[in-house]
């Protein structure tokens, strides 16, 4: 039935000569003692401070030579939103087929999908000036919301079959135009990028004008 377990007062002492030499072996009564590192502290909440918001979500820190280098790629990108659909406008009012389908033979831009650009790149330009004015931040999300509106109701007349008349608002195109379906009216591709990129200029104003 093996020895009997050594007394109290003998397992104290044994702990202790192996704490003082280090001992690699103990009898199987007595338990080796934990090194400090690995035990197990007891958990106190006065010791823990409380969370406040900005431990909890801490937004990233953008360096001024980044953020300059957003806003160019930014307002470039407006600007030729801007040029592209004035030139397509431009084109459909005096009908300049090169302006209007870029190549000869080619599809031409529908005189909304231009407007749509054209708002768009209005909307990011102004985005970069928002910080100043609260005026210009409110009319970059209009603009946004006006590119959004545009690009759903395309889908809806799609889904839905309808024919608002929006598409022929402007300016009229003929039936046998070459790859066109629906006269005036863009593609529902067109009509979802409109809308994406209508709320992503929306989320950006309200965000305090961080295009």
């Amino acid at each position: 039935y093996g020895p009997p377990s050594a007394p109290l007062s003998q397992r104290s002492i044994n702990t202790k000569k192996c704490e003082e030499n280090a001992c690699d072996f103990l009898p199987a009564s007595v338990s080796p003692p934990v090194p400090p590192d690995r035990r197990r502290a007891r958990y106190d909440p006065r010791d823990s401070e409380p969370l406040t918001s900005t431990d909890v979500m801490t937004p990233e820190r953008i360096s001024p030579a980044s953020l300059r280098k957003r806003r160019i790629v930014s307002l470039t990108a407006g600007m030729g939103c801007i040029l592209l659909g004035g030139a397509v406008l431009f084109g459909w009012a005096l009908d300049i087929t090169i302006l209007k389908s870029v190549l000869p033979g080619a599809v031409s831009m529908k005189a909304n999908t231009a407007v749509g650009l054209l708002l768009g790149g209005l909307s990011l330009v102004l985005l970069n000036a928002s910080a100043k004015a609260t005026s210009i931040r409110l009319s970059s999300i209009s603009l946004g919301g006006a590119v959004a509106v545009l690009g759903g109701t395309v889908l809806a007349q799609y889904l839905f079959n309808l024919d608002l008349g929006l598409d022929q608002l402007l300016f009229v195109e003929s039936p046998d135009t070459v790859g066109t379906s629906h006269p005036g009216l863009m593609s529902p591709v067109s009509g979802l990028c409109f809308v994406i990129i209508g709320g992503a200029l929306l989320s950006a104003g309200y965000n305090g004008g961080n295009a």
